[in-house]
């Protein structure tokens, strides 16, 4: 997340800087294609869910901001959302590459000319993570866990949903980066997280996914709450900033460790959304 005096790649969580780079949906056929055994994530929620799906043993690379397991952390990262490293890549000799839709595009076109296998997976909702855990499950040969992770996932969401809503609805902002004043609409998994927990997004219906919004425009809208996602630990200028422009919202931090990664990982981040927009305290 944010740091002051960092470029707009160092200051949106790493999520939102695979959904800046542009926006492509593919999936391209391989002929010859084979059980794959040597795979390379080029997005960290994917290196999340082969590692939900027990795909430890296969990642032979992964995207910088990728979680690893202590005896996986070896494995090498080829690169991020903006650049990967392509000789690297070629030297891994991967046989799969799972890519998110806009991650890297020009760099993965070339990949894609160079002969690689190559996944793309997409959506922006929050339904859509249901859908990749049975394509990554499908891709590396263990279908009937990504299939029972999908059920989980969408049952999850569901309790979530119904333990909220009863609840009284707050009026949020949700702040994901430190430098400019970037948010997100309801079509997008963290503006679908706000409506679960019983929060009503004041920036739902504009027409930009993720859009810049001014500051006059907040004060107008004067929320009830202001969540500002950020990497744990890190300090942000604006808690302090909101309580002096708005002394009568409350303040709230949620990690984008966990809110801004479209794995199981989100669960954990949706939970604490709902525990901090309803605390009462």
């Amino acid at each position: 997340m944010p740091g002051g005096g960092k470029g707009l790649g160092a200051v949106i969580c790493p999520f939102f800087q695979l959904r800046l780079a542009g926006l492509l949906v593919l999936t391209l056929a391989f002929p010859g294609a084979h059980a794959s055994d040597r795979i390379i994530t080029l997005a960290p929620h994917l290196t999340d869910m082969m590692l939900d799906l027990q795909g430890h043993s296969k990642l032979v690379g992964v995207s910088r901001f990728s979680k690893l397991p202590e005896d996986y952390a070896s494995i090498p990262v080829v690169g991020d959302a903006f650049q990967l490293n392509v000789e690297r890549i070629l030297e891994l000799k991967p046989d799969l590459i799972l890519a998110w839709q806009g991650g890297a595009p020009r760099t993965v076109a070339k990949l894609e000319k160079l002969g690689f296998r190559i996944k793309f997976l997409g959506g922006d909702g929050l339904e859509a993570i249901a859908t990749n855990y049975v394509a990554v499950g499908d891709a590396i040969d263990h279908n009937r866990l990504g299939r029972r992770l999908a059920t989980h996932f969408t049952k999850a969401l569901k309790r979530l949903n119904q333990q909220y809503q009863r609840t009284t609805r707050k009026r949020v902002f949700m702040q994901i980066a430190e430098e400019q004043l970037f948010t997100v609409n309801d079509t997008h998994f963290m503006g679908q997280a706000i409506s679960i927990c019983g929060g009503e997004n004041i920036f739902a219906k504009v027409p930009v996914q993720i859009p810049v919004v001014s500051l006059e425009s907040v004060l107008a809208a004067a929320p009830d709450i202001i969540v500002l996602v950020r990497s744990a630990g890190e300090a942000s200028q604006w808690g302090a900033r909101w309580l002096e422009y708005l002394p009568k919202t409350r303040v709230v931090y949620v990690d984008a460790d966990l809110l801004s990664r479209p794995s199981r990982r989100i669960l954990e981040g949706i939970e604490a959304l709902c525990r901090v927009v309803h605390y009462e305290g």
